[in-house]
């Protein structure tokens, strides 16, 4: 069993808790979400692609 008692003290503190990963530079704000798996806006370019069957990572 896992023990969380190190969540409270930190929460005691007030200190916010790190957020896990790597934060993704140099790119706009919607390729950021999508690199960091959030949803986003479909480019025109995306969206022409995907009526088209292309498949695009």
């Amino acid at each position: 069993m896992c023990d969380f008692s190190f969540l409270s003290e930190l929460l005691e503190k007030g200190k916010p808790l790190e957020r896990v990963g790597r934060k993704a530079t140099g790119l706009s704000s919607l390729q950021a979400n999508m690199a960091a798996g959030l949803p986003g806006k479909r480019s025109t370019f995306q969206s022409c692609c995907a009526m088209r069957g292309y498949k695009i990572n």
